[in-house]
């Protein structure tokens, strides 16, 4: 096999083995370019990319910690309504304004008014989640304890749902 390609190339003219070399050299740079040079330069663009984007994340963090530290750290205070109020007044008045009242078939605080258990019969589930969601969202009201039965054939409907409820 070796000695076939040096016949064929002695076999060329001088000219034919010039732009053979040439050709070769050319596609040799062409495949280098195309997968070593280019390759690695986007490479080293997009860290530097991500590199300057997570450094000015980190600028943003420091500064925001530096922010914290100056203003004493994080303070949580969310304003809550009927602080003033009986954990079962506060239902019963959310209860009143949600329209879930004619539900409720019994209702009795526990643990000397800290918690109040509440039995609610014929129940429009999407009713009565808005209702806990104002609960919670208004009045820092949680749930303890929660049971649900479901009204079989008709839907949204829950045929008795036994919650208790604590403030937070």
């Amino acid at each position: 096999m070796i000695n076939t390609l040096k016949n064929w190339w002695v076999s060329l003219q001088s000219r034919e083995r010039l732009i053979l070399i040439l050709g070769s050299v050319f596609v040799t740079l062409l495949l280098f370019y195309q997968l070593i040079w280019m390759p690695w330069h986007r490479a080293i663009n997009n860290m530097q990319g991500y590199l300057l984007k997570h450094r000015t994340n980190l600028v943003w963090m420091q500064q925001q910690g530096e922010l914290l530290e100056q203003n004493g750290g994080i303070t949580t205070t969310i304003a809550v309504k009927g602080s003033d109020k009986s954990l079962l007044a506060v239902v019963q008045q959310t209860a009143k304004a949600n329209g879930v009242s004619e539900m409720i078939k019994q209702m009795n605080p526990r643990l000397e008014g800290a918690q109040v258990s509440v039995v609610l019969e014929e129940t429009s589930f999407s009713q009565w989640v808005r209702w806990v969601d104002s609960l919670q969202s208004e009045y820092g009201v949680t749930i303890v304890q929660l049971a649900a039965e479901r009204e079989s054939g008709k839907p949204d409907v829950a045929e008795e749902v036994r919650v208790t409820f604590t403030r937070s």
